[in-house]
C-alpha cells in the first residue's frame, strides 16, 4: 500500500515538472523577445561623403602668368591658384597638368600628333582621335566616368563628362581643335557644384593658348631651352639635357657626343668677316670651313662651320649660328665630337644618305629663335 502511494506521488511530481517545462519553453522566449524590443537598437554608421569645397569666386581668378612648355612648342596662361604637377613630351604628345588643390580642380593641356585614321579637315573629323579607348586611358584616375555630350562649336570639338573619384562627383569639359598638323586639347575638371568655374577657367585657357608657329610640325619629343632675360630659345633632341644655365649667363646642353652652348655678345656681329673672326677667336686651333649669311625668323646673321681637333688629335665638326637683335648678338655654338671634317653649312637634310646626327645638327640650329615679347613665369 505504501509503495503504491509513493509511485502515485512520483508520477504526479513528474507530470507537474514536465508541464512546467513545456510552459517555460513557450513563455520564456516571449519574455526574452519583449526585453530585446525594449533595448535601444544600434544603427549602422553612415560613411560620410566627401565635402565639396565651395565654388571659387571666378572674379578672383586671374590669368596674368604665362607658361612655356619644356618642349618650347606652346604657351598658355597659368590660372591663379593652380600649380604645375606634371609635364612631359613624347613622339606622339606634349602635355602639361596644373592643379588647384583647394578647389579640387585639374587643368590639362595636350598637343597631339594624330593617328593616320584621323581626318583634320573638319572639327567633327578630329573626333576620331578621341575614341573610347583613348578617353578611358586619359580618365584612368576616375571611376566611373561617362561622356555626356559631344558637339562642334566654332570649328572646335566640345565634349562634356561626368566623373567620380574618391566618392566625389566631378564634371569636366574638353575643347579640341586643329591647325591641320596637330590636335590641341584643353580640359578642366572640377567638383560637380563648380561647373560654372570650370567653364570659366577653360574658356580663358583656350583664349590664352598659343602655339609657337615656327615649330609646328617639328619633333614633339624635342625639348627647348629658353632664357627669359635674353629672350632666345633653341630646341634639341629629347635625350639631350641642360647641364648648366642661368638667366643672362651662357647655357650648356649636352647630348650624345655633342655639346651646345648658348650665349650673347654685347655688340652685333654684322659682317661675314666679323663672324669668321669671332669663331676663329674662340679657340686657337679652330679651322673655319665656311661662312653663310642667314635670315632666321626675322633676324639676320651668319652660320659659321668649323673644324677643331680634340685632345687626342681627332678632328671634330661644329657650327656657330649668330643672330643679331639690335645691339646684341645671340649665339648658338654646336660641336659634334664624333664627326670629322663635316661642313655643317653644306649638309643636305633632305638626302637619305645624310647621317641622322648631321640632320639633327642642322635642324637644331634652324630652331634658334629670338622672342622679344615672350615673358614667361619661372616654373
Amino acid at each position: 500500500m505504501r509503495d503504491r502511494k509513493w509511485q502515485q506521488r512520483i508520477t504526479i511530481f513528474l507530470g507537474v515538472f514536465l508541464s512546467f517545462g513545456m510552459v517555460a519553453s513557450v513563455v520564456l522566449p516571449l519574455i526574452s523577445t519583449r526585453m530585446n524590443l525594449n533595448q535601444p537598437q544600434v544603427q549602422p554608421t553612415n560613411t560620410p561623403a566627401p565635402t565639396q569645397p565651395a565654388p571659387p569666386d571666378t572674379s578672383a581668378i586671374n590669368f596674368d602668368s604665362t607658361y612655356l612648355h619644356p618642349s618650347g612648342l606652346f604657351t598658355a596662361a597659368i590660372p591663379s591658384g593652380y600649380q604645375l604637377t606634371n609635364e612631359f613630351n613624347t613622339t606622339g604628345e606634349a602635355q602639361v597638368t596644373m592643379e588647384n588643390s583647394d578647389a579640387l580642380s585639374v587643368l590639362e593641356i595636350r598637343v597631339i600628333r594624330p593617328t593616320e585614321e584621323v581626318s583634320l579637315e573638319t572639327a567633327q573629323g578630329l573626333g576620331d582621335q578621341f575614341t573610347q579607348e583613348w578617353l578611358s586611358a586619359s580618365w584612368r584616375g576616375y571611376s566611373p566616368w561617362s561622356e555626356d555630350a559631344r558637339r562642334v562649336e566654332d570649328d572646335r570639338l566640345v565634349m562634356d563628362f561626368s566623373l567620380q573619384s574618391g566618392g566625389q562627383n566631378y564634371v569636366a569639359r574638353q575643347v579640341a581643335f586643329t591647325d591641320g598638323t596637330w590636335i590641341y586639347s584643353l580640359r578642366v575638371v572640377s567638383p560637380s557644384n563648380a561647373s560654372g568655374a570650370m567653364q570659366y577657367v577653360l574658356s580663358n585657357e583656350v583664349d590664352s593658348f598659343q602655339t609657337i608657329e615656327r615649330f609646328v610640325g617639328s619633333p614633339l619629343e624635342w625639348n627647348g631651352y629658353f632664357d627669359d632675360s635674353q629672350n632666345h630659345l633653341i630646341r634639341f633632341p629629347g635625350e639631350w639635357s641642360v647641364v648648366d644655365s642661368g638667366e643672362g649667363v651662357p647655357a650648356s646642353v649636352a647630348g650624345n657626343n655633342a655639346q651646345l652652348r648658348i650665349e650673347t655678345a654685347s655688340a652685333p656681329i654684322d659682317s661675314e668677316t666679323a663672324a669668321q673672326d669671332y669663331v676663329a677667336g674662340l679657340r686657337s686651333n679652330i679651322d673655319v670651313l665656311s661662312v653663310e649669311a642667314v635670315e632666321q625668323f626675322g633676324n639676320s646673321g651668319y652660320r659659321v662651320a668649323y673644324s677643331v681637333p680634340s685632345v687626342d688629335g681627332a678632328n671634330q665638326s661644329g657650327a656657330v649660328l649668330i643672330l643679331n637683335d639690335g645691339e646684341v648678338a645671340h649665339i648658338a655654338n654646336l660641336l659634334l665630337e664624333d664627326v670629322a671634317d663635316a661642313d655643317l653649312n653644306t649638309v643636305d637634310v633632305s638626302a637619305e644618305t645624310t647621317a641622322q646626327n648631321l640632320k639633327d645638327a642642322r635642324s637644331l640650329l634652324d630652331t634658334f629663335s629670338i622672342f622679344p615679347d615672350l615673358d614667361v613665369a619661372n616654373s
